[in-house]
């Protein structure tokens, strides 16, 4: 059996961090993966292997770039359209998120992670960010 790696494991807690500060609990990330809570805290802990098909499914549902989890490398499709399925969601104020986000939206340089502007780091991967003047 493989064994976790441990900067797969970082990723992917770097990862989970974001999705928490958004507002998502665990249990509801899992749900949306399409597996239990107690699998995907084994996950988590490094108990198992983060298998392709589920860094795929963070890819599809919170735009979480499965090449960055698996590899720490950037997908060469990275600018090809996904749509993170909170990009649906309103805020508190009834402003679609999507409009939110998307005003001006950029890739990190080092794991090509959707950044917003004005963001100093990246969330994914903690690289300092280069705005275009």
């Amino acid at each position: 059996m493989a064994q976790p790696d441990p900067a797969v494991r970082r990723r992917l807690a770097q990862a989970l961090a974001d999705l928490k500060v958004r507002g998502h609990t665990q249990g509801e990330i899992a749900g949306k993966l399409g597996l239990n809570e107690s699998y995907f805290s084994s996950i988590l802990h490094g108990r198992y292997v983060l298998q392709p098909h589920v860094a795929e499914a963070l890819e599809r549902e919170f735009g979480v770039r499965a090449d960055w989890l698996l590899s720490g490398r950037p997908s060469p499709s990275a600018d090809e359209g996904i749509t993170p399925s909170w990009g649906t969601t309103t805020t508190e104020s009834g402003d679609r998120l999507a409009d939110v986000v998307t005003e001006e939206v950029h890739r990190c340089g080092n794991c090509q992670t959707r950044v917003v502007a004005g963001e100093e780091r990246c969330p994914y991967c903690g690289s300092l960010l280069q705005w275009p003047a």
